[in-house]
Order: C-alpha cells, then sequence, then structure tokens
C-alpha cells in the first residue's frame, strides 16, 4: 500500500461503534424502476420477490435501531424507495423521533411536489445515483452534468434540504471520476455530498462463476483523486474489521466559498467536529442539523482559536470578501466525498467496515446492508 496516499497515521479514525453510531439504515421496499447491472440486493435479477415492507414493521425496526444505535440519522433505501407508498409517513415518524432522515434514490421519481411533501413531513435530504453504470445509454460520465444540475437546480428551488449524488467506480469510470469531482465542487452552493461506491461483485448462488475484472481499489481511486486534484486531504476513515489496517470509509472534506476552495479540512478539524456533535448533542452525527452545511462567522472565529487550519479558512475567506464586498451576505458551505469500500465476493472472507454505518436489522441482528441479499440467496440456492 502507498502510505503516501492513504495513511492511517496522519488520518482521523471516525470513533463510531456498533451501540454509537452516526447512522440508522433501513431498506424499506424491493420494488426499483431501473435494473441496475451488478445490483447488490439482487434487483437486476429474475428471482427479485417484489415487497413494500409494512409501516408498522418498519416503525418497529426505526425504534429498535435508535435504541440500539443511539444515531442522529436514518438513511432510508429500498429499492427505489420513493416507490414506497407510505414513504412519507416513513419520514415523518423520523423526525418525530428527532432523526435526521436522507433517502438514497435513483433520481426517477424525484419531483419538485412529491419532495415538498417530505421536506413538510421531515425529510432533511437526498441521496441520487447518476452514473453510467445506472444511466448506460451515456457513454462519459460528464454527459450526465446536465442531470446533475437539473435535479441540484430543483432540490435548491425548494429549499432547506441536503443533497448528495452516489457514483459507482468502475475500472470503466475511473479515470472519468476526476471531472465529476470538479463539477461537484463547482456546484457547492447546492450539493454538499458526493458518495463514491467501488463497485463489487456479489455471489448469489455458490456456483456461479464471477468477473472480478471492474472492480477498482480504494488506492487506486485515492491516487486517482489525488493527481487531479493535489490538495486533496484525506482526513478520515473506517477501518476494516479483517485487516491490522485497512480502509472501508474514506472521507475528504473541505470548505467552500464563492466557487472556490478555502481549504481542505484536515484531521484534527474532522475530530474537533466530531467530538463537538457528540458532546453538545449527544450521538455522533456528520450532518450539523436540517439544511444546507453552512458554517458561520461565529464557528469560524471560535474555531480559528483552535485551529491552525481554520486560521487558513478565515484569511482566504477575508480575501473574497475584501474582493467582492457583495459576498458578506453569503456563508461559506461544507462540502464531503464520502468513498465506500464494500466486501466482494473475491475475498475468502467478507471484508466489512469496522463499526459499520450501513448495518439493517435482520432477524433482530445487525447485518452489513452490502451483502445481506447475497448472504440470503447463497443460502437458499446452495
Amino acid at each position: 500500500m502507498d502510505t503516501s496516499i492513504l495513511d492511517n497515521t496522519k488520518m482521523y479514525r471516525l470513533p463510531y461503534s456498533k451501540n454509537d453510531n452516526p447512522n440508522a439504515w433501513i431498506e424499506v421496499t424491493t420494488y426499483c424502476n431501473m435494473k441496475c447491472a451488478g445490483c447488490y440486493k439482487g434487483i437486476d435479477r429474475d428471482d427479485n420477490v417484489k415487497n413494500h415492507k409494512a409501516l408498522n414493521e418498519l416503525k418497529e425496526e426505526i425504534v429498535e435501531l435508535k435504541r440500539i444505535r443511539n444515531n442522529a440519522i436514518l438513511t432510508i433505501s429500498g429499492g427505489e424507495a420513493l416507490m414506497h407508498p407510505e414513504i412519507i409517513e416513513i419520514v415523518k415518524f423520523a423526525n418525530e423521533l428527532g432523526l435526521k432522515s436522507f433517502i438514497h434514490t435513483n433520481g426517477i421519481l424525484v419531483k419538485k411536489d412529491i419532495i415538498t411533501k417530505l421536506k413538510i413531513a421531515g425529510l432533511c435530504g437526498l441521496i441520487i445515483r447518476i452514473d453510467t453504470n445506472n444511466r448506460n445509454q451515456f457513454e462519459f460520465e460528464d454527459d450526465l452534468n446536465e442531470l446533475r444540475q437539473s435535479y441540484a437546480e430543483l432540490i435548491n428551488s425548494i429549499g432547506g434540504l441536503q443533497l448528495g449524488f452516489t457514483y459507482v467506480v468502475t475500472q470503466s469510470n475511473l479515470e472519468q471520476t476526476s471531472k465529476i469531482v470538479k463539477w461537484f465542487q463547482n456546484n457547492h452552493i447546492y450539493a454538499d455530498y458526493l458518495v463514491l461506491i467501488l463497485k463489487r461483485e456479489f455471489r448469489f448462488n455458490s456456483s456461479e462463476e464471477i468477473d472480478y475484472s471492474q472492480e477498482v481499489t480504494i488506492e487506486q481511486l485515492c491516487k486517482h483523486l489525488k493527481s487531479g486534484f493535489p490538495d486533496m486531504i484525506f482526513s478520515s476513515y473506517l477501518g476494516s474489521q479483517l485487516h491490522n489496517v485497512g480502509f472501508k470509509w474514506v472521507n475528504s472534506a473541505w470548505i467552500s466559498y464563492n466557487r472556490k476552495i478555502l481549504s481542505y479540512n484536515d484531521a484534527k478539524m474532522i475530530e474537533v467536529f466530531t467530538a463537538y456533535q457528540h458532546l453538545k448533542n449527544g450521538n455522533y452525527s456528520y450532518v450539523a442539523g436540517k439544511g444546507r452545511n453552512y458554517i458561520s462567522i461565529l464557528q469560524m472565529l471560535g474555531a480559528v482559536f483552535m485551529l491552525k487550519s481554520m486560521r487558513k479558512v478565515m484569511r482566504r475567506y477575508i480575501i473574497q470578501i475584501i474582493k467582492l464586498p457583495r459576498l458578506i451576505t453569503k456563508l461559506p458551505n461544507s462540502q464531503v466525498i464520502n468513498i465506500v469500500n464494500p466486501p466482494s465476493s473475491s475475498s475468502v472472507s467478507f471484508d466489512y467496515c469496522d463499526s459499520c454505518p450501513d448495518a439493517v436489522l435482520y432477524n433482530g441482528e445487525l447485518t452489513p446492508s452490502c451483502t445481506l441479499e447475497s448472504i440470503k440467496k447463497s443460502s437458499q440456492n446452495g
């Protein structure tokens, strides 16, 4: 491993645990209006059983997850979560429990009326998957920037919602990834998160032959990003259950203003923010509150006394204001890249995240969502 790219001694190991975790994950339906090749839920397969989970069952899950996880965030996934007929009631229930809910969606059903209703019910944000793997009529990833832009402007017109995009990385589109990151950075006024998921193949039958040639390692992706963005800092991570040192989640965060990056956040800044959230609210959260991740002048001034990196942010912010005084009414905002490195069937044992944030309840036990369907179907099919 090239430790000049990923060095755990220079990164903040996120302090999550099974019972003190920012996130709880529910999967509300196996209905989907897409059939993405290699879906980790197996929804692209002919043996997918379509089912909307009952509202009462979901409420029980959410309550139990909150008890186990001490979570601040609820991730609502599917299938296509927006196809669930009671999705508004699910979000409303989560909001009543004080949870910040995010819906993962492919975007097809994202329309102003339904998203407005979800916002009223308490929705915190959307994470929309857009890439050439699920829009295969497009050849190049930046051909999809117009579609990303249309969603960004739509969500911005509603206001008060966070927005992220998911992008699945394969060997075929690895070298195009930096263009999407550039679009993301240039559109910080709209978008808060970019989730880069490394494509993994899962075996749904023990006798299946699987082609792993499209799988990308986390080191390959980080090296590509570093070549396109030399100042980028990989500041925090979640480790591996299988290896002494492994990287299953890797994050890069920065503060943007007027289409410029004021500074990439270093490990110390992430540590202070993470500890502050837990001290203030009694649980971990990578979301400061509802609405966009703006940073107030008072927050910056408070951090200046503790963090050298925030002093750089403040200097650059002041320079921008001096150059363009009209910007004084605008606040800087935070953006985050979250790289997810799921386990693969190519390993002898599944290499799960240490303190997996995306575990679901299955038969009353926390189980990583990424391999659950593969495990269930493999045992059924033999």
